[in-house]
């Protein structure tokens, strides 16, 4: 089967490469929906889908106070309020509170302007924040203050701790691991440094909040900021929920707190205090989801007018590989391998696409970064990894499914030994008479040449041929037109079913069994009657046989090699045997038989040795012959076929391989020429 694949695939490059136009519209087509594509999934994986890079994400949230009386959604909170979610919940494991304000950094050169947070000793652990140097905050970096003096510099105070940014600490101290445990100057105000966060980190927040995020160092606040005044809300609070616990369940939590608050202080009874608990991840990127999903989908209907606009053009390509289609199935290929086939073109479009549509993403994302708004969350962190080319990959199987089912469907459909008839035409034959002819003549040696070709496009000439060789054939009768056939039905088949078939075709193209000449003029006044491709047409004997059974004797190198019962019970391909007993109907053939078939060593050796000089007399040397015996045993001998193939399970059953008696042949002869050859030199 991986051989098959792999042939099926250098196939397919080698007939794109061959239509360069063709391939390069559609290779763009892909590229340019799937690029777009994987781009913007690219943004919306990163700023939507991807987890927000903190310990067990799915349990932290934020904790709002909406004032309904002022209708504002995000309130910040008290210090009061923060201490009693501390003290009146139980669904939080911990809560930790923020708040951001510009400073100054002085000291060790020229003054900085930074953006300082301040926050509770726990939030950084609470976010499972791992320093690159030092540590984070803890417990004894609290202190109490004066909430009067809060934010003003006490040179009494001890000097507070202060983590650093990664940035900060680069950029001011040149990455200096010497400068833990020195203290800086932050609005004038002695800071002891603790430690260094990672490079990648970055506090996340909703594009609504009035908290800043890039933030350069992380200061501590006092430990009592529940003794702060309770109508000054400062505080951005993040909570982490304990293990189990629903977001329903904590929402019902603070509920239940926001209604005793409510009782307790006229002021949130007078602001109608709620208390919402909201998704870290859900609050982050709430404002961006509505425009990248909508982005995104609009970006994946372009692909499929881009697959609709590819599997039309493939469609015009199927159509001109009609012949070629029937080749390979005549071959032995069944409509299941075709398909296959097509589809592994298509999977080699869609790949070729891909890695182009890669590289226009490439791009995208840069120009997407460079424009994209400051509030969009973590759009710097957008980039080709492993699940956007995970993505790429099945974008790339999909579109092929896509753009490549339709046609691959379409040129399996119906009959696909009409591609190989010459509709209204004798070009084919000639063609193929012409080339063995030329072969020929310029001292080729050509198996089955234009004499076989000559006995292969005619039933007229097998049945002379046949009958001079001493083999019986059913009683047939030649007509020219159908004007005549009808009369030619009354006085040759008087009472007796008839089959119409032409002269020029082939498994059972154009057969048809007629119990009355009435029948058969029906349908040659109706629509459905087609002319033979040289205007002739045989009225044949319909011979009825005991057992639903048929026989094909292959041959190779003229010689006999085994023979093949076929049950046609369902149908085979058209015989003049009682499988056509469906009324006045087409014949029940199909280009695969679903009878069995069943290989015999030997036929009749009188039969045999007739085929034979039949063969050699009409210069075919690989054929096979059918025939059908009737109610009283005799045979008759209905068609030859110069074009011939082998039912493999039957061989495999048989242990038989006419393909391999086949090579064996052609080996041969190819030797035999060989040799000729360098004697001629």
């Amino acid at each position: 089967m991986i051989r098959d694949v792999l042939r099926d695939m250098r196939y397919a490059v080698r007939s794109f490469a061959r239509r360069p136009l063709f391939t390069g519209v559609i290779l763009l087509t892909l590229a340019l929906g799937i690029g777009s594509t994987v781009a913007i999934f690219s943004v919306a994986n990163a700023v939507l889908f991807r987890a927000l890079p903190f310990k067990d994400p799915d349990r932290l949230a934020f904790v709002w106070t909406r004032l309904a009386a002022t209708d504002v959604a995000r309130s910040l909170v008290s210090g009061p309020d923060f201490k009693d979610y501390q003290t009146e919940t139980t669904q939080f494991q911990e809560f930790a509170g923020a708040i951001a304000i510009p400073g100054t950094l002085t000291g060790d050169g020229p003054p900085e302007r930074i953006t300082n947070a301040y926050v509770t000793y726990n939030l950084l652990s609470l976010l499972g924040v791992q320093p690159v140097l030092g540590r984070t905050h803890i417990a004894e970096d609290a202190f109490p203050i004066d909430p009067k003096q809060f934010g003003q510099p006490d040179p009494k105070l001890p000097p507070g701790k202060v983590v650093l940014s990664y940035g900060l600490w680069q950029r001011r101290f040149g990455g200096d691991p010497s400068v833990l445990g020195r203290t800086i100057l932050m609005d004038g105000w002695g800071s002891q440094v603790v430690g260094v966060l990672p490079k990648d980190f970055r506090i996340y927040l909703p594009a609504d909040a009035a908290m800043p995020t890039n933030i350069d160092a992380w200061g501590v606040l006092p430990s009592n900021i529940g003794d702060f005044e309770r109508e000054a809300a400062w505080l951005t609070v993040v909570t982490r929920l304990k293990d189990g616990v629903t977001p329903a369940q904590a929402q019902a939590d603070m509920d239940r707190l926001a209604t005793h608050l409510r009782e307790t202080y006229q002021f949130h009874a007078t602001q109608k205090l709620q208390i919402v608990v909201g998704g870290m991840q859900h609050d982050v990127v709430e404002h961006a989801r509505p425009a990248l999903l909508a982005l995104l989908g609009a970006v994946g209907f372009v692909l499929l007018i881009a697959c609709a606009n590819i599997a039309n053009l493939l469609l015009v390509r199927a159509a001109e590989r009609g012949r070629e289609i029937a080749v390979r199935a005549a071959l032995g290929s069944g409509r299941g391998r075709i398909v296959a086939q097509m589809l592994t073109e298509s999977l080699v479009l869609a790949a070729a696409g891909t890695v182009l549509g890669l590289l226009l993403a490439w791009q995208g994302i840069r120009v997407i970064k460079a424009l994209s708004p400051a509030n969009l969350p973590r759009i710097q962190n957008v980039s080709l990894d492993a699940g956007t080319f995970a993505f790429a990959a099945g974008v790339a199987v999909l579109a092929a499914i896509l753009f490549g089912l339709a046609p691959a469907l379409r040129a399996v459909r119906g009959n696909l030994a009409d591609g190989l008839r010459d509709r209204g035409t004798d070009t084919g034959g000639q063609l193929s008479q012409e080339v063995a002819t030329s072969g020929r003549g310029h001292g080729r040696r050509v198996v089955n040449g234009p004499r076989a070709l000559d006995l292969e496009i005619s039933k007229a000439r097998q049945y002379a041929a046949l009958e001079a060789a001493g083999i019986r054939t059913p009683r047939t009768v030649l007509v020219a037109g159908k004007d005549r056939l009808v009369t030619a039905a009354r006085e040759h088949f008087a009472g007796e079913p008839v089959i119409l078939k032409p002269n020029r075709g082939g498994k059972g193209l154009g057969v048809r069994l007629f119990q009355t000449p009435e029948a058969l003029a029906d349908y040659l006044a109706g629509a459905d009657y087609e002319p033979p491709v040289d205007g002739i047409q045989l009225l044949q004997q319909y011979v009825r046989a005991p057992a639903p059974l048929i026989t094909r004797a292959e041959f190779i190198g003229g010689r006999f090699l085994y023979a093949v019962e076929v049950d046609t019970s369902d149908g085979f391909e058209l015989c003049p045997a009682d499988q056509c007993a469906v009324g006045d109907a087409f014949c029940p053939a199909g280009e695969e038989p679903r009878a069995k078939f069943t290989i015999v060593d030997d036929i009749d050796a009188g039969l045999k040795r007739r085929c034979e000089a039949c063969l050699a007399a009409s210069g075919i040397e690989v054929a096979g012959i059918e025939f059908i015996r009737d109610a009283d045993g005799a045979v008759y001998t209905y068609d030859v076929n110069t074009n011939t193939n082998y039912n493999p399970d039957a061989e495999a059953r048989a242990g038989r391989s006419a393909m391999t008696a086949l090579a064996r042949f052609l080996g041969g002869e190819l030797a035999q020429a060989e040799g000729r050859a360098q004697a001629a030199e």
